[in-house]
């Protein structure tokens, strides 16, 4: 928004304690307190300008020439951005006259950045208000804003798109002698970034400027059906717009027709509504009668229209910003009264037609100026809250109802502020106009509250200390699920009894399903790291989402990861590296579990259990029996269609479980042994289907106090369908040393129990 520093001291004289407020200290609390200013245009000087004079055109019009007679364009002078049209000047104007002068060009412009919720200040008005209340001066409206016609006109106006026109004005000019427009409007025009083109339409672009309300002027004798009717477009329908473009509509397109809508094909376009006018339709030389359109429209329809065709015009950047349906008959009656002052002596009002079907009642609000001091450390009175109200357009009602400053106000808020909604925007308001610089500089004071304790946030922290120490790395997947995944890795399918959670408004149609398993995003994870390094541990604390019995939506904070390392992956690395990460897990959080194994097809669907190998697999679960964890390789038939070479180990976890069995478990302090404990390793040859822990559970004999796995080996030298298991024992005896001879005695009883079963035998130690 350009705004030229002469005309806002029109509206709004502006002096501080030194005179007159000068241009840097304008800008400067203007941009602090309104809007940005992105720049000041300064003119150039007179000095510079004095190699540029005034000739004439062919027709004999004044215009601005060089030294060599050639007509110069507004770049060209440093006055404006058109480099097309040559520089005119008004029939009004001498040829001796003094360039400069001509021009008005002792002055600059404010260019503005606007924020989008303040329509009002697209507008000198509006950026005057505001300027007034700031500086405490007095506010001088454009004059001729008071209408006084006949409500009787030869047009009527015919509205289908009823909800898209709220307000619709349609009056008729007559006596109009169209031409140049005298040379101060020109400059106004100019200055406000618009090029000069007639009085008839640089008058409603000045008036557009000043009350930021778009009027569109037509040429009365091309509205020939004497009805002005409003519709939306057919998709396909196509208009000729006053660009000279030919724009092919949607029904998205809100048109000003000439006919009446609900009759035969709907009328003639003659402009988009809100937007531009049809070629044709607009004002010439030869027009004497006008049919000027002052309306509200919907601000979401102009916007639309506006980006579909890819057409954005000073009428459109203001109609989608919401005007104010009482800004219409202001506007209307202002370009009548500057027609009447630029086109002739003639001109004269014929004929007044308005559509407004339901006036917009006020709007109110309660504003607590107690309140107000607090919340803005401000030591401002009420007068001068009243004021700074007022200035802004509002009007107060103070209420003695108690309280300090005289209980609360009812504030009606003026129609050019949608702004204004609740009672903390009048707070801004008044901050804002009185000052930043006004807030007290103090500590601020009041109780800070203690955070509460979060015991989930508390213990996720606690499951990714333990999961990092094992030299697993943190990741954040996506909590969607495509079909396709769901089929590849067998989880349920969408349905009218599925439990899946399916978004309604997906932003990728791909992926539509909340996961309720967390597995395909970690094998896909696995899939993009491998590019990068050869072996790593993942992991992810997140929820998974599935529907209960009741159709309820039920999420279940999770756990779920992968390790790979082909390294070791024969010897089953990665697999003991998750159960035992696993493990300590469960002991750290003070929950008591053992290791299982589960039937794939039995477990629940947050498990995934078609994604592991069937025999490399195992389950984690409380002494009471719930299920915690599942862990195991990725299954051979999904190892393609995941893309990868080597299988990772997977796990998933419902955290849960652990969270609500958290501190469960304490353990009991043991001393340590008085006497030196026995190890002892045993060589176990047995079927390769057989699970180490049935081996390990058919083991019992005096002072036997632990019994693990020390490797597996199914390589050279093991029979076909054989493995040799090393488990390693430790005997201990609570008061005294044993004897090799006891220890020997205790491992041929421990060979006995396992050798009873035919497919298994035992070597032990020399």
């Amino acid at each position: 928004m350009r705004v030229p520093v002469s005309m806002l001291r029109r509206l709004a004289p502006i002096h501080d304690d030194h005179g007159p407020v000068t241009v840097e200290t304008l800008a400067e609390v203007m941009n602090a307190r309104v809007s940005e200013v992105e720049h000041i245009h300064r003119y150039p000087s007179r000095e510079e300008f004095a190699r540029w004079r005034i000739g004439r055109t062919d027709d004999g019009r004044l215009q601005v020439v060089d030294a060599d007679g050639r007509p110069v364009t507004e770049a060209q002078l440093g006055i404006g951005n058109d480099t097309t049209h040559p520089v005119t000047l008004g029939p009004d104007v001498s040829p001796d006259a003094d360039l400069y002068d001509v021009l008005e060009l002792d002055d600059q412009v404010l260019e503005f950045d606007l924020e989008p919720n303040r329509p009002d200040l697209f507008s000198l008005v509006g950026m005057a208000r505001d300027a007034a209340a700031i500086w405490g001066a007095p506010l001088h409206l454009p004059e001729g804003t008071e209408q006084d016609w006949p409500d009787e006109s030869s047009v009527r106006i015919a509205v289908a798109a009823r909800d898209k026109v709220p307000r619709y004005i349609a009056v008729e000019v007559e006596g109009v002698a169209v031409g140049p427009s005298p040379q101060w409007l020109q400059n106004q025009v100019r200055k406000l970034g618009m090029r000069p083109i007639n009085n008839v339409v640089d008058a409603a672009n000045l008036v557009m400027l000043e009350l930021g309300e778009p009027m569109h002027t037509f040429d009365r004798e091309q509205i020939r059906t004497g009805v002005i009717g409003l519709r939306m477009a057919r998709n396909g329908e196509r208009m000729v717009t006053l660009d000279g473009v030919e724009r092919v509509l949607t029904d998205e397109c809100l048109l000003v027709v000439d006919g009446d809508p609900a009759e035969g094909d709907g009328g003639t376009p003659v402009a988009l509504a809100g937007i531009m006018g049809s070629e044709g339709s607009g004002v010439t030389a030869g027009t004497r009668s006008l049919l000027i359109e002052a309306a509200s429209f919907d601000m979401a329809t102009v916007r639309r229209a506006s980006r579909r065709l890819a057409l954005r015009t000073e009428a459109s950047l203001r109609f989608e910003k919401g005007l104010p349906q009482h800004g219409v008959g202001p506007a209307v009656a202002r370009l009548v009264t500057l027609l009447q002052q630029v086109g002739g002596p003639e001109v004269r009002v014929i004929g007044y037609a308005e559509h407004w079907p339901e006036v917009p009642e006020p709007r109110f609000i309660m504003l607590d100026p107690a309140r107000l001091r607090q919340r803005l450390a401000m030591d401002i009175s009420d007068t001068r809250v009243d004021e700074i109200l007022g200035m802004s357009g509002c009007k107060v009602e103070r209420r003695a109802s108690g309280g300090a400053g005289g209980g609360r106000w009812r504030v009606e808020v003026p129609h050019h502020r949608p702004d204004l909604r609740i009672a903390a925007d009048l707070e801004e308001e008044v901050g804002r106009i009185h000052g930043y610089e006004a807030v007290r500089s103090e500590h601020p004071t009041g109780r800070m509250a203690p955070v509460p304790h979060n015991p989930q946030f508390w213990l996720a922290s606690k499951v990714r200390t333990v999961l990092q120490a094992w030299g697993l790395d943190e990741v954040y997947l996506s909590p969607w699920v495509s079909a396709e995944d769901l089929e590849r890795y067998d989880l349920p399918r969408p349905g009218d009894d599925s439990p899946l959670v399916e978004l309604r408004n997906p932003l990728n149609v791909e992926l539509r399903f909340f996961r309720p398993s967390a597995l395909p995003a970690v094998v896909a994870a696995v899939r993009e790291n491998r590019k990068l390094h050869g072996s790593f541990g993942l992991f992810e604390i997140s929820r998974v989402y599935l529907r209960d019995t009741d159709g309820a939506i039920v999420e279940t904070p999770h756990l779920a990861g992968a390790v790979l390392d082909p390294a070791t992956a024969d010897r089953g690395g990665s697999l003991y590296r998750v159960r035992d990460a696993l493990l300590d897990l469960a002991r750290r959080l003070g929950v008591q579990v053992e290791v299982t194994r589960d039937a794939l097809e039995t477990l629940p669907v947050w498990a995934g259990g078609a994604l592991f190998h069937p025999g490399r697999h195992g389950s984690i679960r409380t002494d009471d029996g719930v299920l915690v964890a599942v862990f195991g390789d990725l299954h051979p038939s999904r190892l393609k269609a995941a893309g990868l070479k080597h299988a990772p180990t997977l796990f998933a976890a419902d955290l849960s479980v652990l969270y609500d069995r958290a501190g469960s478990y304490q353990p009991r302090f043991s001393p340590p042994p008085r006497f030196p404990s026995v190890e002892a390793h045993v060589n176990v040859l047995a079927p390769d289907r057989m699970l180490a822990a049935d081996l390990l559970a058919r083991i019992s004999a005096p002072d036997l106090v632990r019994r693990s796995v020390r490797d597996v080996w199914d390589g050279a030298g093991v029979p076909p369908g054989k493995r040799r298991i090393t488990l390693e024992l430790e005997f201990n005896h609570p008061e005294r040393s044993l004897t090799h001879a006891e220890v020997v005695e205790r491992l041929e009883g421990i060979r006995d129990q396992l050798e009873a079963d035919e497919t298994i035998s035992v070597e032990l130690p020399d």
